[in-house]
């Protein structure tokens, strides 16, 4: 006889399969989980109807691009790491609580009781649970983190009396609040696979949003429009940065799309000279932030092991040399 843990997860895959269509060109692609690896090493359990939904659809984009749910996966495609994932969530959220109200940033995981991240909607917000409503954490309700632009004294934080399943069938069905006075939904009833260039379309579908709202803030084409931004990547304040794809490939310059700044001019070097000289500690302004106070640095560190071997000397023409008279 199933468990009752395991019907729930079985009725929320049959709640979610019913609501939603596959993408024809982007069907959902599952992914193998070890839920017992990342519980361990997030040190909680994590809802039931979340993990039914990963295995059975892995990680996917819901309502034509609306939202998404991240899945713990390494996707060859897309490099996405689910540890680089919450720390760039948590991250970019707690900067920006402390130039909006409450002007302090909300206590996260691993903190008891913080809020933990598992999506992102197309406009900008990023969805959290609130692991403090309980100790089940198949009663964790949804949070949502969204900055609008000159919006200063908005605070960006709604919360939701709706577990995850019950806040994807309301922006299905009906529509959620969302800071500012707008809305999420009615999505379209569809669900597909999520990867890099899945990643690029959410991105521009966000500026392309956010243009038609805020104009005066957006001022950039959009990619495939002519010259238009194509972004490619962010900063851990989940600024983009893209090219303006302008004349050849190889030329084409840099620009930021910043998160919390008004929108500056193109880069003045390429990608591989931008970022050395921001390793190098040079000041490239706020594009490229450091971390917040109250990040750990060791989570930003990363060492690759040396596996003994001796790269090939690179072979150079011969120098000319004076010769003793």
């Amino acid at each position: 006889m199933p468990r009752p843990r395991a019907r729930c997860e079985a009725a929320a895959v049959y709640s979610f399969a019913e609501l939603v269509e596959p993408c024809a060109d982007r069907p959902p692609c599952p992914v193998p989980v070890d839920w017992a690896v990342v519980e361990g090493w997030l040190g909680l359990r994590l809802p039931g109807d979340y993990k039914a939904i990963a295995d059975a659809y892995g990680p996917v984009d819901v309502g034509g691009g609306g939202l998404s749910i991240e899945v713990p996966r390494i996707d060859g495609a897309s490099g996405f790491e689910y540890a680089e994932f919450i720390r760039d969530s948590k991250s970019a959220c707690r900067q920006s609580s402390r130039v909006h109200p409450p002007y302090r940033p909300p206590l996260f995981h691993p903190v008891p009781g913080g809020l933990l991240p598992w999506g992102r909607t197309s406009a900008g917000g990023d969805l959290f649970w609130d692991t403090s409503v309980s100790p089940d954490p198949d009663r964790w309700t949804v949070v949502l983190h969204r900055v609008l632009p000159r919006c200063a004294e908005i605070s960006p934080w709604q919360a939701y009396d709706l577990t995850l399943t019950g806040f994807v069938e309301a922006v299905l069905l009906d529509r959620v609040p969302m800071p500012g006075g707008a809305y999420l939904g009615s999505l379209p009833m569809t669900v597909a696979r999520l990867g890099l260039l899945d990643e690029v379309g959410w991105r521009t579908d966000c500026y392309r949003g956010h243009r038609g709202t805020f104009p005066d803030d957006h001022p950039l084409a959009v990619w495939p429009e002519p010259g238009g931004f194509l972004p490619f990547g962010s900063t851990i304040d989940a600024d983009m940065l893209g090219w303006l794809t302008e004349g050849e490939p190889d030329a084409w310059p840099l620009i930021v799309w910043p998160r919390h700044a008004p929108q500056g001019p193109r880069l003045a070097g390429g990608l591989v000279d931008t970022l050395v000289a921001w390793l190098r500690g040079r000041d490239l302004g706020e594009a490229f932030p450091g971390l917040d106070p109250e990040d750990d640095p060791l989570e930003f560190a990363a060492f690759q092991p040396w596996d003994g071997s001796v790269p090939e000397p690179v072979a150079t023409a011969p120098r000319a040399v004076d010769t003793p008279a």
